[in-house]
């Protein structure tokens, strides 16, 4: 067990942090973990954050939707449903940042390919990442796209994006410091980071 005084906010790096409360896993390990506020940046965390070795088996069932495109059953039909609704709002308000423009996204964790897509057809240049191989091979396989890895972040130039979104994606990040960093950098001057 940690002291609360040892808790570094994984934003800023101030040790002035707030217990919220604890929460449960409920999808698969049933472990527990206590939410924390950085009183400095505001950033809500979990601890312990699983680091990179310790996080496969938080994502280790087949039913994790974003990764899956699952449709059978009434939750991941709803799942869909919603999808759709909120794909159409997100690239709303991603043309709106542009009125008229179409420009370069990058989107990161981009799961099974569907907003990736969705703003392509709006005439936008995108590139896609995703760790997660199933998840490659459905976008190629539904839209015909060809998702990165993630590892191929740092291979991206510098100042050729106008839009960085991380839909869902922000939480399952290690490093969060370099990530915004890295984020900063890929980004045209007047670029928008959406999170």
């Amino acid at each position: 067990l940690s002291n609360q005084q040892d808790i570094i906010c994984p934003v800023c790096d101030v040790n002035n942090v707030t217990l919220l409360r604890p929460v449960s896993d409920f999808s698969l390990t049933g472990d527990i973990f206590d939410i924390y506020k950085c009183e400095n940046c505001s950033l809500n965390f979990t601890h312990p954050i699983p680091d990179k070795n310790h996080i496969a088996p938080y994502y280790n069932f087949p039913e994790y939707i974003s990764h899956s495109d699952i449709k059978q059953g009434w939750m991941n039909s709803l799942y869909h449903k919603v999808r759709q609704r909120t794909l159409k709002q997100k690239t709303d308000w991603v043309q709106s940042l542009f009125t008229g423009y179409k420009g370069s996204l990058l989107e990161v964790g981009a799961g099974t390919g569907a907003f990736a897509d969705a703003m392509a057809k709006k005439g936008w240049k995108v590139t896609a990442l995703e760790p997660d191989v199933s998840s490659r091979e459905i976008a190629f396989n539904n839209y015909g796209i060809n998702l990165l890895p993630s590892s191929a972040l740092e291979n991206l130039t510098s100042n050729s994006f106008d839009v960085i979104t991380l839909w869902h994606v922000l939480e399952h990040v290690h490093d969060l410091k370099i990530y915004i960093h890295t984020f900063n950098n890929l980004l045209k001057h007047n670029g928008r980071l959406i999170i």
